[in-house]
């Protein structure tokens, strides 16, 4: 379903994207590690979409990520924020784009202290970003320069590997190793003609 990616090595940046592209809603995904080098997750706006295979990882100012050190990155810029990832760890990604909001966990934890109750209430205290205004806005994920294959497995509610727990959003669509925060959904149409 086109939702394994590796990144052969070689000199240079490589960007893969999701094929939803939701506008507005708040929405769910998990990516899992697939090796333990150098990689990034996140979300990138549409004005960046062309600028992100540039030798600085977030070089757009609409790129928010989350690499696999920890840091976060935007605009070219890392920030201490969450903990390292590494082999087979799944990557939980919570986007608010009604309140430009974006959460990142770590095996069902959320990172930064956050709690399941603050992303559902939409507090920002200990979120990765606030206050984001992207417009349309892709999941996205980037190998690194020079990485022998450096990638992730993407589930956006089809999850292309084996998962111990099914868990759905609250329109009962998707199936996802960790809880869907209330109010958050699966990147499907049916979904995104409601809510995206």
């Amino acid at each position: 379903g086109n939702l394994a990616v590796a990144w052969p090595s070689a000199n240079t940046w490589r960007t893969i994207y999701s094929s939803i592209m939701p506008t507005a809603g708040k929405w769910y995904f998990e990516a899992k590690n697939t090796t333990s080098n150098d990689n990034f997750i996140g979300m990138v706006g549409e004005a960046g979409v062309d600028n992100t295979d540039d030798s600085s990882i977030s070089a757009p100012a609409s790129a928010y990520s989350l690499k696999n050190d920890g840091n976060k990155y935007n605009n070219g810029s890392a920030a201490s924020y969450g903990v390292s990832t590494t082999t087979n760890d799944i990557i939980g990604v919570a986007m608010d784009l009604d309140n430009g909001t974006i959460w990142f966990s770590k095996n069902g934890t959320w990172m930064n202290s956050a709690t399941q109750a603050e992303v559902v209430a939409g507090t920002t205290t200990n979120a990765a970003y606030s206050s984001i205004t992207v417009g349309a806005a892709y999941p996205y994920g980037i190998g690194a320069s020079g990485k022998e294959s450096a990638g992730f497995s993407f589930n956006f509610g089809s999850p292309p590997y084996a998962i111990s727990s099914g868990n759905a959003d609250d329109n009962g669509y998707g199936n996802f190793e960790y809880d869907v925060p209330t109010g958050f959904y699966s990147l499907c149409t049916k979904n995104l003609a409601e809510y995206g």
